[in-house]
């Protein structure tokens, strides 16, 4: 609907980025002709004009490994161990992390102590990558170390010991380093068609379309939720022609393709237990045993997100207590019927 389409002023911003883009990789492409290098400074030489992410400076600590699991573009995996891993799945003992815990410690002790976390990849496994290309379904142990900074502890590339070893920080540093980046990869695969555009984009496009089939534009309950749904169809829309195009950013840039992530979104759809109480920030925090700031410091994610979901639980109830003073109120509400 014209109603819906970007404004003015959004495609002005978006067609600039998008020429300071271009611009950006057409000077980086004639820099690079002149100038070739090899390594990880072919990376950094990618930014004439626009600033370089400041992630290029540390990325390959393990402390910024794990502080993208807390403050990074994909926090909803990160969950607290409640039982050692399952040996038949993921061989991990004492004598795997000998040297990385504190001294005297051990893996049971920082189990009882709500030290322990993990990612589990486990939706990505039998998600076919493209042709030449690869793609994991990782498990990665974490603990929170004494200066409480979460810190990797091992990882295993795959969901059973037959998908390969368990790495650890001891191993060399640049194979340490590369399974690190099949962890990134993968979060961010996982991130961007799951977390992103099923959980987000698309959930929340089945809401505008329903407000605007089912209530009066002066409704309540259309005001309210108006200003959550600008440019959501828009965007959707140029996503589903652009976006997710074959030979499009997605099928050229993830490993996984077009293909392969609408396959993950299908699996994780089908697979999961769609409810409103997942939603709940609370209920999510507490499923997955990251609720606790004194076990799990510095989780932006949990920390900001209590202060924004409470600030607009508060405008919520004020708004809509307006309207509606009892069950009986929505009930009787036939257009939210």
């Amino acid at each position: 609907p014209e109603e819906e389409e970007f404004s003015a002023d959004r495609l002005h911003r978006m067609n600039w980025e998008l020429v300071e883009c271009v611009a950006d990789l057409g000077l980086a492409a004639i820099d690079r002709h002149f100038n070739p290098e090899v390594g990880l400074q072919a990376y950094d030489d990618m930014y004439p004009l626009l600033s370089k992410p400041d992630v290029s400076e540390r990325f390959k600590t393990d402390e910024e490994f794990g502080r993208q699991r807390l403050g990074g573009v994909n926090p909803f995996m990160i969950q607290r161990c409640r039982e050692l891993p399952d040996p038949a799945k993921f061989p991990v003992t004492d004598e795997t992390v000998a040297g990385l815990l504190p001294e005297g410690s051990s893996l049971a002790a920082e189990l009882e102590a709500g030290r322990l976390y993990m990612l589990d990849y486990a939706l990505l496994d039998g998600i076919e990558p493209r042709e030449g290309f690869f793609l994991t379904a990782p498990l990665c142990l974490l603990f929170v170390d004494p200066q409480g900074r979460l810190m990797p502890l091992a990882i295993q590339l795959g969901q059973s010991p037959e998908a390969g070893p368990v790495f650890t920080p001891k191993d060399e540093f640049w194979l340490w380093q590369t399974v690190k980046t099949f962890v990134n990869s993968a979060d961010g695969q996982y991130q961007e068609a799951v977390s992103h555009l099923l959980k987000t984009h698309l959930v929340l496009e089945t809401f505008a379309i329903s407000t605007h089939r089912q209530l009066a534009k002066g409704h309540p309950v259309f005001k309210l939720l108006r200003p959550h749904f600008r440019f959501t169809m828009a965007i959707n829309h140029s996503a589903r022609h652009g976006l997710l195009a074959h030979g499009g950013p997605i099928d050229t840039v993830f490993s996984m393709g077009v293909d392969g992530g609408l396959a993950l979104i299908a699996k994780a759809w089908n697979e999961d237990t769609w409810t409103f109480q997942d939603y709940v920030l609370e209920h999510d925090l507490e499923k997955r045993g990251v609720e606790d700031p004194e076990k799990l410091p510095n989780y932006h994610y949990r920390d900001d997100g209590r202060l924004m979901w409470a600030t607009t639980e508060r405008f919520v109830r004020d708004v809509l207590g307006v309207f509606y003073k009892s069950d009986a109120d929505v009930q009787e509400d036939f257009e939210l019927q």
